[in-house]
């Protein structure tokens, strides 16, 4: 009989916790948690992937001093990137903007030679991020030194050792109080400062190109710049520069 109460005792501190925790979570503390955040979680930072960084205040303009742009350009390189949906505010505490998935890769080949105007191999020189005009997103802006020209397929004013500018959608913000939120596209990454890419590039001039994908070029190995799935095909200890190059002219012969 003794064990039965006890029995019955237990079940019931059971079932009033289940109900206690149930609770808590239908109805958790009022919190301001936009729908494109997450709560940050410890996690191993890749070294080769920063993200550029652009102070951002309500004082503050779009672009700085040294930007070596015309107004011209960098609206052209703005007008790419602004966006609407999810305005650039500040969040609390530990909370950060989710990668936004856009599906920019699902039509993307591991080699997009069909889809790039120019195709290149060069060296990152500098890196910036720049708000957009209408202040609603940031993009990353990459100095890009030309060593080899593979495709150029608007016969762009281009030659070997000439400096461009690439551009690719995201980077950091820090705000007034020093908190630095990320903005990144899901599956995409950064390229390095100092590192060597073969880059798939897209755009009308020469003056507004942006990145498609690329491919770090390493002691003579191959490494995804981006992470989707197609994208492995070319990574590992099995894939060595120089079957790679060649399967970009293939490529590009091809029209693939």
């Amino acid at each position: 009989m003794i064990r039965l109460s006890i029995y019955i005792i237990i079940c019931i501190m059971l079932t009033s916790l289940t109900i206690v925790g149930s609770m808590k979570i239908a109805n958790p503390k009022t919190i301001d948690v936009p729908a494109n955040a997450l709560i940050m979680q410890d996690r191993a930072p890749d070294p080769q992937d920063v993200l550029p960084i652009v102070d951002y205040s309500p004082a503050s303009s779009a672009t700085s001093k040294d930007d070596t742009a015309s107004t011209n350009v960098r609206q052209m390189r703005s007008l790419k990137y602004e966006k609407t949906v999810y305005p650039i505010r500040e969040y609390e505490g530990d909370i950060s903007p989710l990668p936004s998935i856009t599906h920019w890769d699902r039509d993307v080949s591991p080699l997009p030679s069909d889809k790039s105007n120019i195709i290149v191999i060069g060296k990152i020189l500098e890196s910036r991020a720049f708000l957009t005009t209408d202040r609603s997103n940031v993009y990353s802006e990459f100095t890009f030194q030309l060593n080899e020209i593979i495709k150029n397929g608007n016969d762009f004013p281009i030659k070997v050792e000439d400096i461009i500018a690439i551009t690719r959608s995201g980077g950091a913000i820090r705000f007034a109080s020093g908190k630095v939120q990320e903005y990144r596209i899901h599956n995409q990454q950064m390229p390095a400062k100092g590192s060597t890419y073969l880059m798939f590039l897209r755009g009308d001039t020469i003056d507004n190109m942006s990145i498609i994908t690329g491919y770090e070029l390493r002691e003579g190995k191959v490494h995804p710049l981006d992470t989707s799935q197609q994208f492995r095909t070319y990574a590992g200890a099995g894939v060595n520069q120089i079957d790679f190059l060649n399967a970009v002219q293939d490529s590009v012969k091809g029209g693939k």
